[in-house]
């Protein structure tokens, strides 16, 4: 084995162990996640309706779900323009 092998095969392993790395948050969101597409949300900024889940590293580097949808009005109805925003599971209320 030659260096540049050697480069080659710590590259593999690096890129392996992100990607185990990647799953085992994955994993670690579903254990962790009581919402599901259609529930509502609030956080600091108002709620929506769960359109479409996410993942990803929050704050701490602690992984968490996003939820992505429509925004919701005081009187859970959606707004007139149906916006779509992001919520952080880590903000949720």
């Amino acid at each position: 084995m030659n260096h540049e092998e050697y480069l080659q095969k710590v590259k593999e392993l690096e890129s392996e162990f992100e990607n185990k790395k990647v799953e085992l948050m994955k994993d670690f969101v579903r254990a962790n996640n009581p919402y599901k597409i259609g529930d509502k949300v609030t956080d600091h900024m108002g709620s929506i309706i769960i359109e479409k889940m996410g993942f990803a590293w929050g704050y701490d580097n602690k992984p968490c779900a996003t939820y992505t949808g429509i925004e919701l009005k005081k009187d859970g109805t959606p707004t007139k323009k149906e916006s779509r925003r992001q919520v952080w599971q880590s903000n949720v209320a």
